[in-house]
C-alpha cells in the first residue's frame, strides 16, 4: 500500500481534518481583520491595486473594464481545488486532489451596438486530478468537480430575446443542468446530486448534457404569465464522444438520437412580484427571460420537468448473446423541484435561512436508479462576526432499480435498495477572490452495496476568482 496517497494509522486522517479546520480558522479571522481594515480605509483608494480588497486575483485589468463598457464583453476564470479524503470505509482510506479550471466569455451584443443581436457565450474546462469515487466506491459521486483529466470548449451558444423579452432562444453547445433542474439554494454542496439530482443525472449513455460534456442543442423558454416560465430543450442524446473522452467533443452520429427535456416553472420573489429585484440587476436594460437573465432574487421556486431520450438505451444488466447489452426505449423520467429562501425564518436576524427538495423518478432498466430524494438547509451568517459565512446540511438518495440490484446478485454482493449521502459543509468567503470550504459526508451503502463499508469522507475546497 502506498503511504504517499493510503493512510497507514487511524491518527493520520484525524490529523489531516484538524490541520484543514484550523487553518479555515485562521484564515477566517485573518480576513475578518483585513475587511475591517479596508473597510476603514480611505474611500477613494483604488480597492484593485489592494489585494484584500480586490475582487480577483490578478487584479481587474484596464482591458477587461474597456471591453466590458465599450463592447459588453465579460471574462471570468475561477479555479477550484479539492482535497478529498475518504477517512473510513468505502473501497480504500485514500485522499487525492482534484481541480477544475472555469473560464468563460460573454459577449451582450446590446452595449456595442444600437439593436439587439443577442448574447453569445464560450465556456473553456480544465478537469485534473483524482476520481474519489474510485476509492469511495460510490455511484452518485461525492465531489461535483470530478471528471476525466480534459480540456475542452465546454459551452459554446449564441442566444436571442423573442417577444419583447418575455421569450428567448439559445442554441449551441449547451448545458441544460445550467436552467433545467437548476437550484440556487443547492449549489453550496460539494456532493454532485445537489447539482443534478441521480436519477436523471445517472441517465444516457454517455450520461445527459451536463457536467463535464455538453452536446448541441437547441432551447425555447417563455413566460407566458408573469411569475411562470416553460422552457424546452433539445439536445444530444449521446453528448461528446466515450471513446475519444479527452479533446474536443463535438460529434455527429445518426444513432444517438436526441434528449428531450421540459420544464415548468413558478418563481416568487419575497415582496410578492417576480422581478422585484431585476431593476438593479439589469441596469437599464430591459428585464429578458433566458440564460444568465433571469436571477429574480426569489423568494420560493418551484419546477416540474420531463425528460426521454429518442434513441433505445443500453440495458443496465442484461445482453444479447454476443454479450452486447441489450437496448430498449424504457420510460420517460420526471423530476420535481422546489427551492425557497425563507429571510422571514431567520432567528439570528443575519442573512437567513434558504432550502430546497428534490424529487425524481427514472427508468431502472436503462439506468442505475429508479427513484431519487434530495435536500437540504443552508444558513448565512451563523456567526455574528462572520456574517456572510454559509453553513449547509443535505441528504441524497438514490433508490437503485432492479436491474442494477440483478447485477449485484450475479456478481456475488449484496445489494442495497438505495445509496445515501450526508452531507455537512461550511464556507467561508476570505478576501473578495477567495474562499474555503470545510466539508464532511458520510455515504451509506456505496455503490448501492450491503457489502460495502459505509464510508467517511472529508474535504477541503478552495476556490479562487482569477
Amino acid at each position: 500500500m502506498n503511504s504517499s496517497t493510503c493512510f497507514p494509522s487511524s491518527r493520520r486522517p484525524l490529523r489531516w481534518i484538524e490541520r484543514g479546520a484550523l487553518i479555515l480558522v485562521a484564515l477566517a479571522l485573518a480576513s475578518t481583520g483585513a475587511q475591517a481594515r479596508a473597510t476603514s480605509s480611505d474611500a477613494d483608494s483604488d480597492a484593485d491595486s489592494d489585494l484584500f480588497r480586490r475582487e480577483r486575483l490578478l487584479g481587474e485589468s484596464p482591458w477587461l473594464k474597456t471591453a466590458s463598457a465599450r463592447w459588453g464583453v465579460d471574462v471570468e476564470a475561477v479555479y477550484t481545488a479539492d482535497l478529498v479524503a475518504n477517512v473510513d470505509g468505502g473501497i480504500a482510506r485514500k485522499r487525492g486532489f482534484l481541480g477544475n479550471l472555469d473560464a468563460t466569455l460573454t459577449w451582450d451584443t446590446r452595449t456595442a451596438f444600437d439593436a439587439d443581436f443577442g448574447t453569445f457565450f464560450l465556456y473553456g474546462l480544465l478537469t485534473h486530478g483524482e476520481r474519489p469515487s474510485s476509492f469511495v466506491g460510490d455511484l452518485q459521486a461525492v465531489d461535483n468537480i470530478e471528471a476525466r483529466d480534459s480540456i475542452n470548449l465546454f459551452e459554446a451558444w449564441w442566444q436571442k430575446a423573442l417577444l419583447d423579452g418575455d421569450a428567448s432562444i439559445l442554441v449551441g453547445l449547451y448545458d441544460v443542468n445550467s436552467e433545467f433542474y437548476a437550484i440556487d439554494s443547492a449549489e453550496l454542496f460539494i456532493h454532485s446530486s445537489f447539482g443534478t439530482g441521480a436519477a436523471f443525472g445517472g441517465s444516457g449513455v454517455n450520461g445527459p448534457s451536463i457536467f463535464p460534456t455538453a452536446g448541441l442543442g437547441a432551447r425555447f423558454k417563455i413566460e407566458p404569465i408573469e411569475g411562470f416560465d416553460l422552457q424546452v430543450a433539445i439536445v444530444e442524446g449521446e453528448p461528446g464522444d466515450p471513446r475519444r473522452p479527452k479533446g474536443p467533443r463535438i460529434r455527429f452520429d445518426s444513432d444517438e438520437g436526441a434528449l428531450v427535456i421540459a420544464e415548468l416553472g413558478y418563481h416568487r420573489s419575497a415582496t410578492g412580484r417576480p422581478d422585484a429585484d431585476e431593476d438593479a440587476t439589469r441596469g437599464a436594460h430591459r428585464r429578458r427571460v433566458g440564460r444568465a437573465w433571469a436571477d429574480h432574487g426569489d423568494f420560493i421556486r418551484v419546477g416540474v420537468g420531463v425528460w426521454a431520450y429518442t434513441a433505445k438505451q443500453p440495458h443496465v444488466s442484461r445482453v444479447d448473446a454476443l454479450g452486447e447489452p441489450i437496448r430498449s426505449r424504457g420510460h420517460p423520467g420526471f423530476y420535481a423541484i422546489a427551492d425557497f429562501d425563507a429571510d422571514r425564518l431567520d432567528p439570528l436576524d443575519t442573512g437567513g435561512l434558504s432550502g430546497f427538495v428534490q424529487l425524481g423518478f427514472a427508468d431502472g432498466d436503462t439506468g442505475p436508479f429508479d427513484a431519487y430524494v434530495g435536500g437540504g438547509v443552508v444558513y448565512e451568517g451563523l456567526l455574528p462576526i462572520r456574517p456572510d459565512d454559509e453553513a449547509g446540511f443535505g441528504v441524497a438518495a438514490a433508490f437503485a432499480g432492479d436491474a442494477l440490484r440483478d447485477a449485484a446478485r450475479d456478481d456475488g454482493r449484496q445489494a442495497a435498495s438505495a445509496e445515501i449521502a450526508l452531507e455537512w459543509t461550511y464556507r467561508a468567503p476570505l478576501l473578495g477572490w477567495l474562499s474555503a470550504q470545510a466539508d464532511v459526508q458520510y455515504v451509506i451503502n456505496p455503490g448501492a452495496l450491503r457489502d460495502r463499508p459505509d464510508a467517511v469522507i472529508a474535504a477541503m475546497r478552495w476556490v479562487v476568482q482569477l
